[in-house]
């Protein structure tokens, strides 16, 4: 926290500071570096004689052109591209390397040394009355000088500031994913500031009001612990908790600020009672002695040095509604891992499920180094990049089932200050998976602190890891079909849901798996969110849906979940999504993902989170997702008692799909009627019709007598041969009411074929065998 001052460097040394500085920027934005540019840079720094120009230049070109040609690592270049905060430059540089380059002014040194007089600036000394340090009235930052405080008290190496020359000061400060950001600042005596007997807490204070920007609108004791030491905050409601357990929450949190462990800030709500304090203010907690030399719990006002309360008292703790420990990560953990990451609000927000988010895996103790090891203490926190949009919320949540889509409100952490924190204890072998949310697009840095491990223990999950198969479609007003009810409820949007074969050696009951099927609908402003929507689930070969598994009649609006749908391994299934109503065109995904119950057995413990990969595809209903298809709507004359509908394929031999569908003036019939059928050979002079045609057709899954018209339709697969012709009869119908006999009713008929089929026109004739009009 001090070194020499760099005022009296010559023009070109400066040069070269800047040719370095400008290297740097481009190197690690872009990725890469022009290695002759790099050697011209540090030919010049040798020439310079100056060897401290001379080493950061080859610590740079180390860093820009590593060994073996890797390349620059991702990471290092992320840090290096979020640097820019409010239009200026933070590059994470420590200051024991930073060279005079004011990267946030670049004509600001040079404006300084080209000036023939001028303030020396501030001499920094140890400062030996940390709470000396008191908030200027005319500056809002009491969360700021909060965090002064606590740190200056006990930890005051977390403060680095170094001199530059001429007024100027380059300050470590930790945002944006690293804590090394410099930033450089002028100190002058007129500028308003906070009062302390060492001035490099008022340039502290320059650099965070820098960094917070001039829309500041205020903060708290827990990010600025953060932002100025680098502290991991640890933020408590106290509104929800009765005092005697704040109480006891402080005495702890006391114990581990005697040992230096942590720091402590309260701050009190919009309105208090107490004429003490102040309202939306915050305090740092000091750990003080009573009259009688007993331990008490006592807090400072920022404003006033002088001013020490005694907080012990419960209805003057009542006053305080949050609490802020932040505790030293350097004192707690050996290793702190960092991912950074872009939050796409559009993207990631666009159905309300956590595949479409950031997910990252945190493991445990790796049994095999530590046969006996217990539970890892793993700390993640969740750090927003600056600037902050106040108004987003933040939360940080684990994900307890293995395709993670539910969580509980213990495992999850919400905050609108740009941090947020969860304290896992992972056992050995296992793992934990935790997703991120917020309502706006930002960049984001995912804190990982631990003792367990000597290699990483944190990773990014990628979509496919998370074992759920999904697809998209749209429900679309002019082609909605309605609910389950609706005879033309098979046109709905279907999928096939493959299920693979349970693992070799598992048991016979883990044939059954348990999925979590859902149906959700996109979340933007111009679409109806609120349209009830419904998903159900049959046989593959249940081609007429009638008989669902585990019916579920309920619509749901935004989005309807089947949870741990029991299913066997190695079958197909079909998923028909549905609306109630569907005013507009709404966009929506289909999810399948492995239930809490995944399989029959436990995962081992090498493999936490088991894989099961499903497969979901498009799979329409209407002429069994064959590419020729026809259809034919007529009118069944109310005399006629037969119908007869040809049917010849034109060249190839060709699989048929066939549907047979009663209808009403163009809408459903009641279900119910039920008709026979036969099929005729269409020339029975033809000698390329087979004689047994009518045998064979009759063995056709569907093809058969004395059917009872479902709700959706009678099916009937099979296969023409090349040349046939047949003749659908249908014999005599059942269960039409009187009503219905006095005029015509609507039927349809539709036919898919991988090859071309012509599908004649109806023919009607009565019992008699005379033709109907």
């Amino acid at each position: 926290m001090g070194a020499g001052s760099e005022s009296g460097m010559g023009t070109d040394v400066l040069d070269i500071w800047q040719k370095l500085a400008q290297l740097q920027w481009d190197g690690f934005t872009a990725g890469k570096v022009d290695v002759q540019t790099a050697q011209d840079v540090l030919q010049s720094a040798i020439r310079s004689r100056d060897p401290r120009l001379r080493d950061a230049v080859r610590r740079a070109i180390d860093e820009l052109v590593p060994a073996g040609g890797a390349g620059i690592p991702m990471a290092t270049q992320f840090e290096w591209l979020t640097s820019v905060v409010h239009g200026r430059r933070y590059p994470p540089i420590p200051l024991s390397v930073a060279g005079p380059t004011a990267w946030n002014d670049p004509t600001a040194l040079e404006r300084t040394n080209q000036r023939k007089t001028g303030s020396s600036g501030l001499e920094l000394q140890d400062c030996t009355e940390p709470l000396a340090v008191e908030q200027h009235a005319s500056i809002d930052d009491c969360s700021f000088v909060t965090a002064l405080i606590n740190l200056a008290t006990h930890a005051p190496d977390a403060l680095r500031v170094r001199p530059v020359g001429h007024g100027a000061y380059d300050v470590n400060l930790s945002f944006n994913g690293a804590d090394d950001r410099l930033v450089r600042v002028y100190a002058t005596d007129s500028s308003p500031r906070l009062s302390s007997e060492d001035p490099q807490h008022a340039v502290l204070e320059q650099a965070y009001l820098q960094i917070r920007g001039p829309a500041f609108g205020g903060s708290n004791a827990g990010v600025d612990t953060f932002l100025v030491g680098g502290f991991v905050p640890e933020m408590h409601d106290l509104a929800s908790l009765d005092t005697h357990t704040v109480h006891q929450m402080l005495c702890g949190a006391g114990d581990a600020v005697a040992n230096d462990e942590c720091v402590v800030a309260l701050s009190t709500g919009d309105h208090v009672t107490d004429s003490s304090l102040l309202p939306a203010h915050d305090y740092p907690l000091v750990v003080g002695r009573d009259w009688a030399g007993r331990r008490e719990l006592q807090v400072r006002d920022p404003l006033s040095a002088s001013l020490i309360i005694p907080i012990s008292d419960f209805p003057r703790l009542a006053q305080f509604r949050a609490a802020y420990i932040s505790w030293n990560p350097r004192r707690r953990f050996r290793r702190h891992e960092r991912l950074h990451f872009r939050y796409s609000s559009a993207r990631c927000n666009r159905f309300a499920t956590v595949s479409d988010k950031p997910v990252f895996e945190v493991q445990g103790q790796d049994p095999t180094q530590s046969p006996h090891a217990g539970p890892s203490e793993v700390w993640v926190f969740l750090e927003r990049h600056l600037p902050l949009d106040e108004r987003a919320q933040d939360t940080l949540f684990c994900l307890p089932s293995p395709h993670g889509h539910h969580r509980t409100a213990q495992d999850s952490d919400t905050s609108n200050c740009g941090i947020a924190l969860l304290k896992l204890k992972i056992p050995a072998g296992s793992a934990t998976r935790v997703a991120v949310h917020t309502d706006t697009a930002a960049t984001f840095t995912l804190h990982v602190l631990h003792n367990a491990h000597a290699t990483a223990c944190v990773r990014r999950v990628r979509r496919a890891d998370l074992f759920c198969a999904e697809a998209e479609g749209v429900l679309r007003a002019g082609s909605n079909f309605g609910p389950f009810s609706n005879a033309e409820y098979y046109r709905n949007p279907a999928f096939s849901l493959e299920i693979p074969p349970v693992p070799a050696g598992r048991s016979a009951a883990s044939k059954t798996v348990y999925l979590d099927i859902r149906l959700l609908l996109e979340r933007h402003p111009e679409t109806h969110a609120e349209t009830p929507v419904n998903v159900q689930v049959f046989d593959v070969q249940d081609d007429e849906l009638v008989r669902p598994i585990v019916f579920e009649e309920t619509y749901v609006s935004a989005g309807h979940e089947r949870r741990a749908m029991p299913l066997h391994a190695g079958s197909t299934y079909r998923l028909v999504c549905s609306a109630a109503s569907a005013d507009a065109e709404t966009a929506f995904r289909l999810e399948v993902g492995v239930s809490d119950a995944a399989l029959a057995e436990p995962a081992e413990p090498a493999q936490p989170y088991p894989s099961l990969p499903l497969k979901l595809t498009p799979a329409p209903l209407a002429y069994g997702s064959f590419p020729h298809r026809v259809a034919r709507t007529f009118a069944w004359p109310a005399r006629a008692t037969t119908l007869a509908i040809p049917v010849k394929p034109r060249r190839l031999a060709t699989p048929i799909h066939l549907r047979l569908l009663a209808l009403d003036d163009a809408l459903p019939v009641k279900s119910g009627v039920s008709f026979r059928m036969k099929c005729d050979d269409d020339d029975s002079s033809s000698s390329s019709f087979p004689p047994s045609a009518e045998t064979a057709l009759q063995a056709w899954q569907g093809c058969r007598e004395n059917v009872t018209m479902p709700r959706q339709g009678h099916v009937i697969r099979g296969r023409l041969a090349r040349d046939a012709a047949f003749k659908l009869m249908v014999l005599q119908r059942d269960g039409v009411t009187s009503e219905t006999r006095r005029k015509a009713q609507q039927w349809r008929i539709e036919l898919g074929s991988q090859y071309e089929v012509d599908v004649g026109e109806p023919e009607f004739a009565c019992h008699s065998g005379h033709s109907a009009p």
